[in-house]
């Protein structure tokens, strides 16, 4: 299956549903093609001592295996400019017969699914219709997956559809309507579709992964956290996590930051490297007063992605206000290097925002560091001009002012900085 398709939610055909999977790689030479096969049954389960016979139409040419533990054959034609049929059979299921077709210098590697079902005995007139039946639902359901792969999506749902009406026991055609109805972004259809799957098989992790998917798109909340809830359940790994965190981002929007807490802390408990998880933890207990666990989390994400200059810049204030000077200076050394940008845009307006809240102080040293990491930064030089006159150091005011003209003579703020100069 080819993730590529996949928009938003990751949603992969699982290997218990795959009837055919068609890798291809390199082989050593010539004339020859190899099949490395899998059989399985319904569940996607690994049938073992299934008889497996290919043969040349026309030509007395077979060649015969069994399937190992894991429902493994392989086998090396060497004649490919012949045809062949592969026939396969175990008691208890309804054998398969159906054209194969190797490719030249490669290796193929199909899934076949052998159905439950007794082969019928000879002399009763229905049992060719019953093979035939069995086998047409899984050409059809092959079909509808191949049509799928290559983003033919109506085709697959035409195919899901046929294999539902005539298999209307099994689960697997609304599986795949569940997911081409998602891709198509009907979500309607989707959700409908995906409902039906779980009448059928519970806690099928497709159908709820669609379930929360369609129903978060369509703005059906309850849904949504209920197919959610259940995947905590069933699927508690970062695929969930990831679905988890966006709850939580909801919880903050809305300012319930006591549940937006339970939902990160779920998330990065599923799937501990998930870095967004403890940055979004930094901001949320920063914003509840809890520094201990802010600076904690905070340093965890920087372990996880050291190039965050948000979070660089949130542990540099925490750590100033800690008294924690030599690892203030080491995080904004590293938000200097990750982002230079940042230092001159969000942090440079920290540095504004603290000036006329009257605290020029706390805003001299912003803008100290600003213009020692980007010295071509007029702004940085004239808010700092400021603060050094307001702090009576005034030699050092007329310095930046002048840096400032130099830099930007036609800036806005020009005309008073000269006047300025003038006075001082």
């Amino acid at each position: 299956m080819n993730e590529r398709h996949w928009k938003r939610a990751a949603l992969m055909w699982p290997a218990a549903v795959s009837l055919v999977l068609a890798g291809v790689g390199p082989l050593a030479a010539g004339t020859e093609g190899r099949i490395v096969g899998t059989v399985v049954d319904r569940a996607g389960n690994p049938l073992k001592g299934a008889q497996v016979v290919v043969s040349a139409v026309e030509v007395e040419l077979q060649e015969t295996r069994t399937t190992n533990k894991k429902g493994q054959f392989i086998i090396i034609l060497l004649d490919l400019s012949r045809d062949f049929v592969i026939r396969i059979g175990k008691e208890g299921y309804l054998p398969i017969e159906e054209p194969l077709k190797p490719k030249l210098g490669q290796t193929i590697r199909p899934t076949w699914t052998l159905v439950e079902g007794e082969p019928p005995r000879e002399g009763i007139g229905e049992a060719p219709s019953e093979i035939d039946a069995a086998n047409r639902v899984v050409k059809l359901y092959r079909a509808g997956q191949e049509a799928y792969d290559d983003g033919e999506l109506e085709t697959a749902i035409e195919k899901f559809d046929q294999v539902r009406e005539l298999a209307p026991e099994l689960w697997e055609p609304h599986m795949g309507l569940a997911m081409a109805y998602f891709r198509m972004e009907e979500n309607e259809k989707a959700a409908a579709a995906a409902a039906r799957l779980l009448e059928m098989k519970e806690g099928d992790v497709i159908g709820l992964r669609v379930q929360y998917e369609a129903n978060r798109a369509l703005g059906n909340s309850e849904l949504e956290a209920a197919a959610l809830a259940q995947l905590e359940v069933v699927e508690p790994g970062p695929e969930t996590a990831r679905r988890v965190f966006n709850s939580g981002v909801t919880h903050v929007q809305a300012g319930e930051l006591e549940a937006a807490v339970g939902r990160f802390e779920l998330a990065v408990e599923m799937d501990p490297e998930l870095a967004p998880g403890y940055a979004a933890l930094t901001r949320v207990y920063l914003r509840l007063g809890d520094q201990e666990k802010s600076v904690a989390n905070g340093e965890r994400a920087i372990e996880l992605q050291p190039d965050d200059a948000g979070i660089l810049h949130l542990l540099y204030g925490l750590y100033r206000g800690r008294g924690e000077t030599d690892k203030a200076d080491a995080a904004f050394a590293s938000m200097r290097e990750a982002s230079p940008q940042y230092v001159s845009d969000q942090f440079h307006e920290q540095g504004v925002n603290l000036f006329y809240d009257g605290d020029t102080a706390a805003a001299q040293e912003i803008f100290q560091r600003v213009v020692e990491a980007l010295p071509e930064h007029p702004q940085a030089h004239y808010m700092l001009a400021l603060c050094l006159v307001n702090a009576g150091e005034l030699a050092s005011a007329k310095h930046h002012l002048s840096r400032f003209l130099e830099l930007a003579p036609d800036d806005p703020e020009a005309a008073t900085a000269r006047q300025m100069l003038a006075s001082l």
